[in-house]
C-alpha cells in the first residue's frame, strides 16, 4: 500500500484520452480526476515525523496560499463587481493550485527513504514515456490544425495545452539526462530506460507545437553541458542532442514546418495566429513583459489570483511570464514569496548532501528548464506541470536535514545491492 502511489504517478501525465470536460471555469482534465486518489495513496506512504530538506519551503508555500486567498476573496470589494464570477473563478484556480501543491509536497515527503527514491526513478521514467508518447500522438498536427485549436481550444483526447506540456517534458528530459550523466545508477535496465525515456521526451516535445518547450529544453541541456567536469557521457550529449534535432527536422514534417515558421514566419500565419488569441501575438515576449509591467496598478494586493480581463486591466492571456504574472495577480508580497520558493529550491539543490547524492546537476538543469519555460509564458497554476516540477525535485527535497553525507540517493548509507537487483523490500532505517 505504501508504494501504490508510484504506480499511479505516470497516469497523471497521460493525454486526456477523452476523459476531459469543458466547463465555464476551465477544463477538467484526466489528471484532475486522478490527483485526489493519488493524494490518498500518498497519505499512506508519508512519515510526517521525518524532517526533510523541502520542509524549509513549506512555510513559504502556505504563506503564498494564504495571501493569494485574501487578495482573491476580496476581488469584488476592490473592483465593485456585482457578479461573483471572478471571485469564484480565482478561488477555483487557487484551489487547483493548492491541490496539486499538496500532491507535490506529499510526493517529496513520501520519497524520504532509499527504496522510495529507487522506485521514483522507475515511476519518473514511466511518466516520461507517457508524456513523450502522448505528445507524439497528439502533437503531430499541421499548422492549420494548430491555428484552429488556438481559436477554439478543445482538449479532446490530448492535452489541454501541448505547448505547456512540452515545457514539462523538457524538465523531465533534463532531469533524466542529468541522472544519466551522474552515473549513480547501477541497474542496467534503468540505465537503458533512461535513454529510451529521454528519446521519447525529446521527440514528443519536438513534434508538439510547444516552442516554449524547445527553448526550455535548450536552456536545461546547456546547463548540463557547461556544469560539472568533462566526461565521455557529457561529450555524447553535446553531439547527440544536435543530431536528434537535425534528424527530426529532416524526417518529421510537422517539426520542420514549425521551425520554418519560427525562423521566418509567413505574414498570413502571423495574422491568423494573432486573431486567434484575441489580438495578442505569440512572439514578442519582451514587448508583452513591458505591457505587463505597465499594467501593474495594484502593488500591494494585485488583481487577485487569475483575475484577468474585466476591470483588472490585465490582458486575458496574461503577461506570458509566470513570475511577472504573480506580481500582477498577488502583488509584491505574493510575487516575492513565489520568487523565494524557487530561490530556496535552487539553494537546497546545491547543498553538500545534494551534491554527494549526485542530484545537484539533474535537479538544477530541470529547474533551469522550468524557470526558462515560466519566463516564456508557461504558468505553474496547477495541473501536471506543477506536479512534474515537484516530481523531479522529490529525491533532492526528501534528503534529510541532519547534514549527514550519503553515498547515493538510491542506496541507504552502507547498503550495497547486486548489479541487477530491484528493491523488493523496505530498506532498514539507519
Amino acid at each position: 500500500m505504501r508504494r501504490l502511489w508510484l504506480y499511479l504517478l505516470p497516469f497523471l501525465f497521460l493525454p486526456n484520452l477523452n476523459f476531459s470536460q469543458v466547463t465555464e471555469y476551465g477544463v477538467i482534465e484526466l489528471s484532475d480526476r486522478l490527483v485526489v486518489p493519488y493524494i490518498i495513496l500518498l497519505l499512506f506512504a508519508v512519515d510526517f515525523r521525518k524532517r526533510v530538506q523541502f520542509d524549509q519551503i513549506k512555510s513559504l508555500m502556505l504563506g503564498f496560499l494564504v495571501w493569494a486567498f485574501i487578495v482573491t476573496a476580496t476581488i469584488n470589494l476592490r473592483y465593485a463587481y456585482d457578479d461573483p464570477y471572478y471571485v469564484q473563478f480565482g478561488l477555483l484556480k487557487l484551489g487547483k493550485f493548492a491541490l496539486y501543491g499538496l500532491a507535490g509536497y506529499l510526493t517529496v515527503k513520501a520519497t524520504a527513504d532509499a527504496t522510495a527514491r529507487r522506485g521514483l526513478v522507475i515511476s519518473l521514467l514511466a511518466s516520461g514515456l507517457a508524456m513523450g508518447i502522448g505528445l507524439m500522438l497528439v502533437g503531430s498536427k499541421t499548422q492549420a490544425q494548430v491555428d484552429i485549436d488556438l481559436a477554439d481550444p478543445d482538449p479532446g483526447a490530448g492535452y489541454k495545452a501541448s505547448n505547456a506540456v512540452s515545457v514539462f517534458a523538457a524538465m523531465m528530459a533534463c532531469y533524466v539526462c542529468g541522472l544519466w550523466l551522474e552515473k549513480r545508477e547501477t541497474n542496467p535496465f534503468r540505465r537503458w530506460a533512461m535513454i529510451v525515456a529521454m528519446v521519447a521526451l525529446l521527440l514528443g516535445s519536438a513534434i508538439s507545437e510547444g516552442r516554449g518547450g524547445w527553448i526550455a529544453g535548450i536552456a536545461g541541456f546547456l546547463y548540463l553541458v557547461v556544469s560539472g567536469s568533462f566526461s565521455i557521457r557529457r561529450l555524447l550529449v553535446v553531439f547527440a542532442v544536435p543530431v536528434v534535432i537535425v534528424l527530426a527536422y529532416a524526417a518529421v514534417p510537422v517539426f520542420h514546418q514549425r521551425v520554418e515558421a519560427t525562423i521566418d514566419p509567413n505574414q498570413r500565419t502571423r495574422e491568423e495566429t494573432t486573431e486567434a488569441i484575441g489580438g495578442v501575438t505569440l512572439g514578442a515576449r519582451p514587448e508583452e513583459w513591458m505591457d505587463g509591467i505597465r499594467q501593474f496598478r495594484s502593488p500591494l494586493f494585485g488583481t487577485g489570483f487569475y483575475h484577468r480581463g474585466g476591470e483588472s486591466g490585465i490582458y486575458p492571456t496574461g503577461s506570458h511570464n509566470f513570475f511577472l504574472q504573480m506580481f500582477l495577480e498577488t502583488g509584491v508580497p505574493g510575487g516575492i514569496v513565489m520568487l523565494m520558493i524557487f530561490v530556496r529550491m535552487w539553494k537546497i539543490s546545491g547543498t553538500d548532501i545534494a551534491r554527494d547524492s549526485g542530484l545537484t546537476l539533474p535537479v538544477r538543469s530541470a529547474l533551469t528548464a522550468a524557470i526558462t519555460g515560466a519566463m516564456g509564458g508557461e504558468y505553474f497554476y496547477g495541473g501536471s506541470g506543477l506536479l512534474a516540477l515537484f516530481a523531479v525535485y522529490a529525491a533532492c527535497g526528501s534528503l534529510p536535514v541532519t547534514g549527514r553525507r550519503v553515498r547515493s540517493p538510491f542506496l541507504a548509507q552502507g547498503e550495497t545491492l547486486p548489479p541487477y537487483s530491484f528493491p523488493a523490500a523496505e530498506v532498514p532505517q539507519q
